[in-house]
């Protein structure tokens, strides 16, 4: 069903979409248009009327969707849907991840691919192993034979991209589009403001189309013609020429070794032609200025083929609403008819157009990996260097001009931050300079994660992707979002590949656990490490669990050290801070006695950890059910039994569950507003998602909490409160009830808070932004960390969002890749915080510490086995 309403608040999960979906409006008259499920459409309305809202203009669609897969987009001022196709079932093409858990699953996908052209299907990466994902666009046309094969098959999927129509009008719409500055700002990754100048002037905000880059690049020429000089490798199969420029003074000298660099040979893959042009702008606009760039060019030669495949570039770059035709990989060939072409079949509805350049070479040509099929995106061509564009690569290679000579072949791709060097014929295959070859690679890799702390992969294209016959010394894949595969997203999934530190008490960081799970693994760890660790219990929640944690710190019966208290998951469906804080854990544990900082701060202080303030909630929201709709997955609140009140028409809204972060009596039931939507921030209703309970401290969660911090255990002794949320990737200080409304040490919280995002970024490159809750979001009364700084006196309280950023609408589901990245720059930032606190005391440690074996058994080294990259610092190395 669709409903097109103006700016109200909306339940979970809804909720956090329209915190970015107001952005997509222009003016103040914008809509938003919403795709609900019959549940959240009843919610919506009723939520309406209790707030007596306007009506909305209501459309009644036969279509139930996922709550995860709600979509949004910007409407006219009608509100009709008719004149869009943003909705599952509607949209032109999605983009299915599918990870085959079995061999038997395995097989289906490969034989889709060799089918690929039967069903309209796009892999934009090929299924290679089990455990390991694909990536494949699905026409609206074969969708539902494609999700039938699937389930007919158990095999599982996600919907990575919804909407490729809207994928590629939200990231590659010029900027006179009419989308706000603001809008495009949030999505921009990083400013273009450290691109070198020079006379002949490119614009780098945007991609380009084929004739502006050649247009450039002659200007360049004339600009500069003692060390620039425009070239011609050859011509396309639709006769335009093959343009790139040579770098290097003098640019007649000849006899200079070289490095060749080139982008675009698949169509598709606007951002490796785009990326090729800033070297080329590296190159000339900082020559005479930069040291390093002029000794290269002065020492080299450099020649650069920003797009190899200009007419497939061409097709592409012309696509409007046509995710076929924007997603193009091969050349624009003449049309060829597959050897399966049946007997009376007319030829038009089968042949197909078009090779794929990266199997046309004519070293281990036709091997698996390339596809026979004129139809296959992985169409080899009818023999090696079949294709002009092809032939001109490798004549120039072997040309008297550049044979012998060239030290260096860089090919740039999109996507998946990759750097690969050969063989990529067959897994496990190699060079006899192999390595030469993975020593530069890891060192680029490194080089490459300095700048932003983006995390590459290096190895042969066979052992780390799949099987493909190339021509390329080096590989670039670089593109920055797995979701937008082709089409570049500039957000980024950092440290994807980073590992926790091991100790006896395992546990796998890698997933979501259950609560159970949680408690063992807490109950384990004391029994190994009894010195410095002991469990216990805050409290009850309303169905009767026990709200568990651990405290850390030796030795463990000490009451007189400072002490340092962090939760997570006090809102159920946020998962990523209750693994988050089970991190950190890990992190006091396996460390201690290993690293120095680590069993200093163990040594000196008391960690109390409560991973999971929530359990009810959390048990709810992580429970599967056998309704697909289930509502269950972003669960907000605790679990207590219904509450009532009154509404309109005599009739009564009764709900379960109280918002816990609302619940705590600092400025209770203050009733504040969100700007950003004009709803309340806080509600006496039941039934919504901020409903703030029948009075301050009814929940026992809540109680709980308060209780223990206000025990002689830890009262006045507690020096930070640290509670982890999702998501935004914001670092808050208090007080949140009000904006401009500050402790009087904030000048304190904002120094530390400003050194723990600094540190933060430094392992993965991941942005936060610092500030007052109230004044970076919302005002929120009757907070925990308002109340821990308020109340309880705890000088460093600090609420932070995690990732993702908050232009992710998937936001309370973050991706299982990114659980550890996530918790282990958290961990640098939090640090920060208990570095601050030693400072606080003068407790700082004086003199760097070896291991004492001659503690007791639950310290001594060899009691835990941390890997060899013992810190986040270090692991970025690696």
């Amino acid at each position: 069903m669709y409903i097109v309403i103006q700016y109200v608040r909306l339940p979970t999960p809804l909720y956090f979409a329209t915190q970015l979906a107001w952005q997509f409006t222009n003016g103040a008259n914008g809509l938003i248009y919403l795709s609900l499920n019959s549940f959240l459409r009843n919610e919506v309305l009723r939520l309406i009327k209790w707030q007596k809202l306007s009506k909305p203009v209501a459309v009644e669609i036969s279509l139930e969707m996922f709550p995860e897969d709600i979509q949004l987009i910007n409407v006219g001022a009608s509100g009709d849907p008719a004149d869009h196709h943003h909705t599952r079932g509607q949209s032109l093409a999605e983009v299915f991840r599918i990870v085959p858990d079995t061999k038997e699953q395995l097989e289906v996908l490969k034989d889709l691919v060799d089918n690929a052209d039967v069903y309209d299907l796009d892999f934009w990466k090929s299924p290679t192993k089990t455990g390991v994902s694909t990536d494949v666009m699905i026409p609206s046309t074969t969708l539902k034979n494609i999700t039938d094969l699937l389930s007919s098959s158990n095999i599982s999927y996600v919907v990575s991209v919804p909407d490729v129509v809207r994928l590629m009008k939200e990231y590659e719409t010029p900027k006179d589009s009419g989308i706000s500055d603001l809008l495009r700002s949030f999505y921009r990754r990083f400013k273009d403001d450290g691109v070198a100048t020079n006379k002949a002037t490119y614009n780098f905000d945007d991609y380009g189309s084929y004739s502006d880059m050649v247009n450039w690049m002659t200007k360049i020429q004339e600009y500069y013609p003692s060390f620039t000089k425009v070239i011609q490798i050859g011509t396309t199969h639709e006769g335009r020429s093959i343009v790139g420029i040579k770098i290097g003074n003098h640019i007649s000298n000849q006899n200079k070794r070289v490095v060749w660099i080139d982008g675009g040979i698949h169509a598709r893959e606007w951002a490796s032609i785009h990326t090729a042009l800033y070297f080329i702008n590296e190159l000339v606009g900082k020559y005479g200025s930069d040291p390093d760039i002029t000794h290269y060019v002065n020492s080299l030669n450099f020649y650069i083929i920003p797009c190899v495949n200009p007419d497939g570039y061409v097709y592409s770059f012309a696509a409007k609403d046509n995710p076929r035709q924007r997603l193009w990989r091969k050349n624009r060939s003449k049309p060829v008819c597959p050897s399966s072409l049946s007997a009376g079949q007319n030829p038009a509805e089968k042949c197909c157009q078009g090779v794929d350049l990266n199997r046309n070479f004519g070293f281990h040509w036709a091997e698996p990996g390339s596809n026979s099929n004129p139809c296959s995106l992985i169409y080899q061509g009818h023999s090696a260097f079949s294709e002009p564009e092809t032939r001109a690569v490798r004549d120039m290679l072997l040309s008297p001009e550049l044979y012998g000579k060239v030290d260096a072949f860089i090919t740039m791709h999109t996507y998946s931050q990759l750097w690969i060097y050969p063989w990529g014929h067959h897994e496990n295959s190699y060079p006899a300079d192999i390595v030469d070859l993975k020593t530069v690679a890891e060192n680029a890799v490194r080089a490459l994660e300095s700048t932003y702390g983006t995390k590459y992969k290096s190895g042969t294209g066979a052992d780390i992707l799949s099987f493909c016959v190339i021509l390329c010394c080096s590989c670039l894949e670089s593109s920055l979002s797995s979701q937008s595969g082709p089409i570049l997203r500039r957000i980024r999934a950092a440290g994807a590949n980073a590992e926790a530190p091991q100790m006896k008490a395992e546990f796998n960081f890698r997933d979501y656990a259950t609560y159970a799970q949680m408690k063992h693994w807490m109950k384990n760890i004391e029994f190994y490490y009894p010195n410095f660790t002991k469990n216990f219990q805050i409290g009850t929640t309303s169905e009767g669990q026990a709200i568990h944690g651990i405290k850390i710190g030796t030795p463990t019966k000490a009451q007189k050290k400072r002490a340092i208290w962090i939760d997570g998951g006090i809102h159920a469906r946020e998962w990523a801070a209750i693994n988050t804080a089970l991190y950190f854990i890990n992190e006091l544990v396996a460390k201690y006695g290993v690293n120095d900082e680590i069993t200093y701060y163990v040594d000196t202080l008391d960690f109390y950890i409560v991973p999971c303030l929530n359990p009810d909630g959390y048990e709810y929201a992580h429970t599967r059910t056998a309704d697909p709709l289930s509502f269950r997955r972003m669960w907000r609140k605790n679990r207590s039994k219904e509450n009532c009140i009154d509404i309109e028409n005599g009739g009564k809204s009764c709900c379960k569950g109280v918002d816990l972060n609302r619940n705590f009596d600092i400025h209770w039931g203050l009733e504040t507003r969100d700007p950003t939507t004009s709803g309340n921030t806080t509600s006496i209703d039941p039934c919504s998602d901020i409903y703030q309970g029948p009075r301050a401290f009814s929940e026992p969660e809540t109680r709980a909490l308060r209780d223990i911090l206000l025990s002689p255990e830890l009262k006045g002794r507690t020096d930070a409160y640290i509670t982890l949320h999702t998501f935004g990737q914001i670092w808050m200080y208090p007080f949140g009830h009000q904006k401009g409304v500050y402790p009087d040490d904030k000048n304190d919280l904002e120094s530390v808070g400003r050194a723990a995002v600094a540190a933060l970024a430094k392992a993965f490159g991941t942005k936060y932004r610092l500030g007052n809750s109230a004044d970076l979001l919302y005002p929120a009364p009757g907070s925990s960390v308002d109340w821990a700084k308020g109340v309880a006196g705890i000088k460093y309280a600090y609420l932070i969002e995690l990732r993702p950023p908050p232009i992710r609408l998937t936001g309370f589901i973050l991706q299982k890749a990114q659980l550890i990245p996530c918790a282990i720059e958290t961990w640098e930032g939090v640090k920060v915080v208990v570095d601050a606190i030693l400072k606080l005391h003068n407790l700082q440690r004086k003199t760097t510490t070896l291991v004492d074996a001659s503690k007791p058994n639950g310290n001594k080294t060899n009691a835990i086995t941390p890997l060899a990259t013992t810190s986040a610092r270090h692991m970025t190395k690696n």
